[in-house]
């Protein structure tokens, strides 16, 4: 039976699932586990709260993505094809968790908007242009609401 993303408890059993592939990937696992060296325990919530925000007009999350993902990207360059793989699995985890409707679809959409948005600004593109992308993304969030 397919639901959608209705409130925080399903947000974060999508999450957890997307990190299982994630932190396993043969592909962009290392950069979690060996050079960002994630807890996922502490990890994870900031991610949902982050997710929430997006989804749900919320003020949770408290962090810096870009600086998260520069420190990493000064470790190991992080490519175009680093942010495939991420979007790849994360569409594989909402099949796998059996989601759909406009929640679901809505974090897709952001997810293919990010990825992008991120690989264009560590790709020597100016910080400040992300930070405008990522605040117009909260911005159209808010509004279709």
């Amino acid at each position: 039976m397919q639901r959608d993303l209705n409130n925080h408890a399903e947000l974060e059993a999508l999450l957890r699932h997307f990190y299982r592939l994630v932190l396993a990937d043969s592909i962009i696992g290392y950069l979690f586990v060996d050079v960002a060296k994630i807890d996922l325990d502490a990890h994870l919530p900031k991610v949902v709260d982050f997710w929430h925000d997006l989804l749900f007009a919320t003020k949770q999350y408290d962090g810096g993505i870009f600086a998260a993902h520069l420190g990493v990207h000064k470790q190991v360059p992080l490519k175009p094809g680093h942010f495939t793989r991420w979007l790849y699995l994360l569409e594989r985890s909402i099949k796998e968790c059996e989601l759909e409707g406009p929640k679901t679809q809505q974090m897709l959409t952001l997810a293919h908007r990010i990825s992008k948005s991120m690989s264009a600004a560590l790709s020597e593109q100016r910080r400040d242009q992300l930070v405008l992308s990522l605040n117009e993304l909260a911005l159209e969030s808010k509004s279709s609401q």
